[in-house]
């Protein structure tokens, strides 16, 4: 079963994904390779990670965003491709679980602990979607380092 389809250089190509993760790691690849070779953005990654942690420190999905030097390409790319919605200075993903995807990615990417980040924040309901985003995509960086020590 397909669970989602990616374009990209104008072709249309399906891929079959089997989960969340499968899809948003090949979504945030074609965004930074398509970006890299077709947009002046050097930070897009920077710029999503700071997208998720105002996310995260404004406990809303939809934080006040202004658009400055350093986030105004990445800025104005990310929503003409329909991964953020910015509007009266507000800004979210297109889904949660994407924030929740790019939150995991920043932490892991960063060698941050989310655990002593937990610690102080309160952690009603809405919390469990971020936290099993992150578990699930520390599990595959794992298993990734794994095989490439068994392969070596």
């Amino acid at each position: 079963m397909s669970f989602c389809r990616l374009y990209g250089s104008g072709n249309v190509r399906e891929y079959n994904y089997q989960n969340y993760m499968e899809l948003y790691d090949n979504l945030w690849l074609s965004l930074i390779n398509y970006a890299s070779k077709h947009t002046p953005c050097s930070n897009l990654e920077d710029v999503m990670f700071e997208i998720a942690k105002s996310v995260q420190e404004a406990e809303t999905l939809t934080p006040t965003w202004l658009i400055t030097t350093s986030n105004n390409k990445a800025t104005r790319y990310l929503a003409s491709e329909s991964i953020v919605k910015y509007n009266n200075k507000r800004i979210s993903f297109f889904h949660q679980t994407f924030y929740d995807y790019v939150l995991a990615r920043y932490y892991v990417s960063n060698n941050k602990s989310l655990i002593t980040e937990l610690k102080k924040r309160f952690q009603g309901l809405e919390i469990r979607s971020s936290i099993k985003i992150f578990l699930d995509f520390e599990r595959d960086i794992l298993s990734l380092y794994i095989k490439t020590i068994l392969i070596q």
